[in-house]
């Protein structure tokens, strides 16, 4: 299966590591869509890729996007929920 891709639009990230990590992404993407089509494909949650969703998307990104380490965890989960 070969496939054909628009450009990916990179936005504008103050943070450096945010900066990164959408790089890292976005060039995985573009050099072998194939594989992160596949990934979401397989998940039982796509249909077989018949269902869209964004989130479950990213999801096949989880190597890249997993923090650095068990602090960078907490941190998260203190802005995001609360109390903590």
């Amino acid at each position: 299966m070969s496939v054909t891709l628009e450009q990916i639009v990179r936005r504008h990230f103050p943070q450096a590591d945010r900066a990164s990590v959408q790089e890292a992404v976005a060039r995985q993407v573009e050099r072998t869509p194939e594989l992160y089509l596949a990934r979401y494909c397989k998940d039982p949650r796509s249909m077989g890729g018949r269902y869209v969703n964004s989130d479950l998307f990213k999801e096949t990104f989880a190597d890249i996007m997993r923090p650095r380490n068990h602090a960078d965890d907490t941190t998260l989960l203190c802005t995001t929920q609360q109390p903590c």
